[in-house]
């Protein structure tokens, strides 16, 4: 790609840019069958090309059992070259981590782990590893999404290529549930689906797209539904290329179904099928998207509907592009398979429905259970299904009904044993994750041979006027004072690259700063700034999002702020969580309000990757209908905070289940100013220390630290915050931000 060359002119900077011939991007190698490299297999429609599968299994001591390993979890094994990976629950209490591990697929033999905390996430243990890796057969890079935000790009050899943490870099929200989504690859692109609310525009909540450069990490482009979500959702997207646009398709937390551009994330069409979140993932063949739902339907009484839609269409194409639709099928949890032109389908009460993928008419219903959670995976002429109560099944379909093959049900002295991923399948061998661990059947001598499928074909070059300016990277994080460094794309109607821009003008908006050449230089303000680089070439508009975060030392009073406005430079401090309020003395403070929709809420002020700082700040609670709130701040992932109702002070990280927890009395008086203070050290033997007190403000800082706490497994960095539970408004005053001091 070409750099876009910039020089100052006034208020505008004038951009000379040369349109080259655009390089073929996104080409993929073929497929290979005997492998599963993403959740639902190598074409993403549940179903598998190998044969000679086991038609029963109803012991785990069976013959055809080739091994077992202890990597129990909650989702799917992935498989490719030779490697099975998966996202898993390690450890226990204190040791809790969430963990990508990586076993030998032939033998079952581990061969690397990579453990990581869980942090600022209100979901439970048991919901930990929701999310399935995902490999990209190109480059052989493993890509995991975990509960609290981590992204990360691994090599086969379990190197980090790359991480991101999402929650503290652009707000992602995780909700309670566990809902997680799963990474999908396409040419150069690894696109992640996640609620958040972050910065500027993006401080709204909605569901949003970003598509990462898959070897760099760097955001090339965001997209969102344009509504509000209604649930947190889990249902995986599908690429395909229909009326020769590539298309991202997309179930979505409105309720709706979206195609978008794959390359630009422009939205294509739209479709309203539920009046709460999909989670089935979506299947496409040819022009034609299969998604389904189990809550309630827009336009009738029932719940439940599977739907076939026409994707050829733009803009809303509800009343426009439904081919067929089936009603009362709760599909509410578990995703489809196709094979042979017939659709399968799981409700929540373990039936499994079989339709003809053309028309939709119904060919048989089959009962195999009570809960109907995990999905159907088609291989080898059988269909084979986990239920969430610990069964497992094979089935053989027919064309007017199915027959129960086998039947295996796990047990565990402890607990029960769930079952809710789906089987996945390579190198002849049927592979599956339970809770206590990843079982593979099949022949003792396994199938290496590759099973060609075609992949999407290779993006054609553009062709035509340009539709599209994309500037990269989309967004970026920086220091006081450090550069970035900008390239313009041009793309026709179609998502196709042309090239580079030729002429055009940006513009700073809300930014301090200087270009030379294609690099903006942020003016050194310690406190940092927020705004867009907005421009514009050839009638084409585009903006990028810069976040300057603040350089320790920092404070803030909030006198430099307006009545009702927010720090822009904070992540998560959007105008309809906190505002800046003026007190009868004139005194300008930051005020979480009690909405019942953001009643927990964080705010963030500096990099995910700061270490060793004392935060302290002034809070004050009120009192609403006799409830308090709780109040304090984030240092290195670990919340110190003043609980109201609970009249203590608590030091907890994972809030819903916490791994480390000290709490002692504290007696808190409604509309009366604290200070707060919490200072994170690290000892020899590699724990971390974590130390607050808290005070009233008009009185003398105690000499000593008052609640401390020890953990052996630490979070060794983490992005400052206020945490907040707000069953009453909250007030916050002269925040500072410091290195440790040497006294301690």
């Amino acid at each position: 790609m070409r750099r876009i060359h910039m020089t100052v002119v006034c208020s505008a900077l004038a951009l000379s840019l040369v349109l080259t011939a655009a390089p073929r991007r996104g080409a993929a190698p073929p497929l290979d069958g005997n492998q599963w490299p993403t959740w639902r297999g190598p074409d993403n429609t549940g179903a598998s090309r190998l044969t000679g599968l086991p038609d029963k299994w109803e012991s785990i001591d069976d013959d055809i059992v080739v091994w077992k390993n202890d990597l129990g979890g909650r989702s799917t094994p992935v498989i490719h070259d030779g490697r099975l990976y998966v996202i898993r629950l390690a450890g226990d209490k204190i040791s809790w981590q969430e963990e990508v591990a990586c076993a030998d697929a032939l033998t079952g033999e581990i061969l690397w782990r990579d453990g990581f905390n869980i942090f600022l996430t209100d979901i439970p243990s048991d919901r930990v590893g929701w999310s399935a890796v995902t490999v990209d057969p190109e480059t052989g890079y493993v890509y995991a999404h975990g509960i609290q935000g981590i992204f990360t790009c691994y090599t086969a050899a379990g190197e980090i290529v790359w991480r991101r943490s999402l929650t503290e870099e652009v707000g992602r929200i995780s909700g309670y549930g566990g809902r997680t989504h799963t990474p999908l690859v396409d040419g150069d692109l690894v696109i992640l689906s996640f609620l958040n609310s972050s910065y500027g525009p993006q401080g709204r909540g909605m569901h949003r797209f970003a598509a990462f450069d898959k070897r760099t990490g760097e955001i090339v482009w965001w997209g969102e539904t344009g509504n509000s979500p209604l649930d947190t959702t889990f249902g995986v997207p599908a690429v395909a290329i229909i009326n020769d646009i590539r298309q991202l398709i997309v179930p979505g937390s409105d309720g709706w179904v979206h195609g978008f551009k794959v390359a630009t994330g422009e939205k294509i069409w739209s479709f309203q099928l539920s009046k709460r979140g999909i989670n089935a993932s979506i299947i496409v063949d040819g022009h034609k998207v299969f998604a389904m739902h189990g809550e309630d339907n827009i336009d009738n009484t029932q719940f439940g509907r599977i739907v076939c839609i026409d994707a050829r269409g733009t803009g809303n194409v509800t009343a426009t592009h439904e081919i067929w639709r089936l009603d009362g099928v709760l599909t509410a949890y578990a995703s489809p398979a196709l094979a042979e032109g017939r659709l399968y389908a799981v409700d929540k009460s373990a039936n499994l429905f079989a339709l003809d993928a053309e028309t939709g008419a119904l060919n048989w219903k089959f009962n195999y259970g009570r809960e109907g959670w995990g999905s159907p995976s088609w291989a080898d002429g059988k269909i084979y299904i986990p239920e969430v109560d610990g069964e497992f099944h094979i089935i053989k379909p027919g064309d007017t009904s199915a027959e129960l093959l086998s039947s295996i049900r796990f047990e565990d002295p402890d607990r029960g044993v769930d079952i809710r991923g789906c089987a996945s399948f390579a190198y002849g061998r049927m592979y599956l994750q339970t809770r206590t661990g990843v079982y593979c059947l099949g022949p003792k001598e396994p199938a290496l041979d590759e099973i060609p499928i075609a992949a999407l074909p290779d993006p054609l070059p553009g062709s035509g006027a340009a539709t599209h300016l994309q500037i990269r990277p989309a967004e970026v994080h920086l220091k006081p004072g450090e550069p970035a460094e900008f390239t313009g794309e041009l793309f026709d109607d179609h998502g196709r690259l042309l090239g580079t821009m030729e002429d055009g003008d940006a513009q700073l908006a809300g930014l301090k700063g200087r270009f030379d050449d294609d690099t903006f230089y942020p003016a050194n303000v310690p406190a940092g700034q927020f705004g867009m680089i907005k421009f514009s070439s050839n009638g084409l508009e585009a903006a990028v999002r810069v976040v300057v975060r603040p350089e320790l030392p920092y404070e803030e009073d909030f006198e430099g702020l307006e009545a009702g406005s927010v720090p822009g430079q904070w992540l998560g401090a959007s105008k309809v969580k906190f505002e800046t309020v003026v007190e009868e003395d004139g005194n300008h403070v930051l005020m979480k309000n009690d909405s019942i929709r953001f009643t927990r809420a964080e705010a963030y002020f500096g990099a995910p990757d700061l270490s060793e700082y004392t935060l302290e700040v002034d809070v004050k609670l009120s009192e609403k209908r006799r409830r308090m709130p709780d109040a304090g701040l984030i240092n290195s992932r670990y919340w110190f905070d003043i609980r109201g109702n609970d009249q203590e002070l608590r030091i907890v990280t994972w809030v819903s289940m916490p791994r480390l927890l000290v709490t002692i009395p504290f007696e808190a008086d409604p509309d009366v100013w604290y200070r707060m203070k919490c200072r994170v050290d690290y000892g020899d033997d590699g724990s971390a220390h974590v130390r607050g007190k808290a005070w009233k403000r008009d009185e003398a800082e105690p000499e000593g630290w008052m609640i401390e706490a020890a953990d052996p497994n630490p979070h060794r960095s983490g992005a400052p915050g206020l945490a907040t539970f707000s069953l009453a408004p909250i007030f916050y005053d002269n925040l500072k931000l410091t290195p440790n001091a040497d006294d301690g």
